[in-house]
């Protein structure tokens, strides 16, 4: 799911993967046709009722938000554009004040700029020379008590399997506004940062 053809740095192939995913959420499925000369065709199934539509909607009523009286920083550091644009808008709709930067050497800059930031979001893979361990390294730095939330394409059981991650905070794309919300909350209200950065050289 997250074939492309783009060069390293101009893309993830994560729309596919985000297709996939919220259509497999609803209990549906993603086929893909391509034939060479003709072109690639998508269809996605998703589940028919005949069940009149209800008025409620069962998703969670209230989600965790940012602080009413002195809404947090979060500063977003995603080189895909469309990954990012969904980032900043959950994190609006939850009340939260943004930054965001497409790449290490960016998001560096924005958080001198700004000063100091209350929880750095950001993908693991490396853009324009840096990953995202490398990042926070040099983002704490800068703010030793710097709460991190980590985002990654790779598949779940992929991340379970890798030791440099243990005991990380790492949200799988794609993912949910509730479950972005959930994890910033717990971070946030955490009385200290307590989870072990990834190795910059990963």
């Amino acid at each position: 799911p997250f074939f492309t053809t783009k060069p390293v740095g101009s893309g993830s192939g994560l729309g596919l993967s985000m297709v996939d995913g919220f259509v497999r959420q609803s209990g549906g499925q993603a086929r893909v046709f391509s034939e060479v000369g003709i072109g690639t065709s998508i269809q996605l199934y998703l589940p028919a009722t005949q069940a009149e539509m209800s008025v409620e909607l069962r998703l969670p009523t209230e989600l965790p938000r940012a602080s009413a009286l002195a809404p947090e920083m979060v500063l977003v550091v995603e080189d895909d554009p469309s990954v990012r644009r969904y980032c900043l808008r959950c994190l609006a709709s939850l009340g939260y004040r943004t930054i965001e930067a497409a790449n290490g050497p960016d998001a560096l800059a924005a958080l001198d700029a700004a000063g100091r930031i209350d929880l750095l979001l950001t993908d693991v893979v490396k853009t324009n020379g840096m990953n995202g361990p490398a990042v926070v390294a040099a983002a704490k730095r800068r703010q030793p008590d710097l709460r991190v939330l980590y985002m990654s394409g790779y598949l779940a059981h992929m991340l379970d399997g890798d030791e440099s991650l243990a005991a990380t905070r790492v949200l799988t794309k794609p993912f949910a506004r509730a479950s972005l919300a959930t994890h910033i909350r717990a971070l946030l209200d955490a009385p200290t940062q307590t989870v072990a950065p990834l190795s910059p050289h990963g």
